[in-house]
């Protein structure tokens, strides 16, 4: 089996995941004309606990990535993939359901709200 982690670690120690990924997108990268988004340090503390400014670094730099995949998976059509994926398309809605919820928002007091 072949280690994505170029450097030798030991059976006991585990691979650091920034390298991993670093490695790893670097690779998937290399398929593309794209600048692979690599990561300096991984997260230390929950999304909630990390500052707006610092989330914003991270999303920026998931979203390079993802691109970085998209790009590398259908020849010259990275964005339409990005595009599909960052926007999924919502099942059909039954008409029957379109015209309750309409009803609900129309009803004018609560009581004829709680009947639906």
């Amino acid at each position: 089996m072949t280690s994505l982690n170029s450097s030798s670690t030991s059976e006991n120690e585990q691979p650091n995941p920034v390298e991993v990924y670093n490695e790893a997108i670097t690779r998937i990268a290399s398929l593309t004309s794209d600048e692979p988004a690599t990561l300096t340090c991984q997260l230390t503390r929950t999304w909630n606990d990390t500052p707006t400014n610092e989330k914003k670094l991270y999303i920026e730099t998931a979203r390079k990535a993802c691109m970085n995949v998209c790009d590398a998976i259908p020849p010259n059509a990275g964005e339409e993939l990005f595009s599909a994926t960052a926007c999924p398309l919502q099942p059909p809605t039954s008409d029957d359901l379109v015209a309750l919820m309409s009803a609900y928002q129309l009803a004018v007091t609560r009581n004829a709200k709680l009947q639906f």
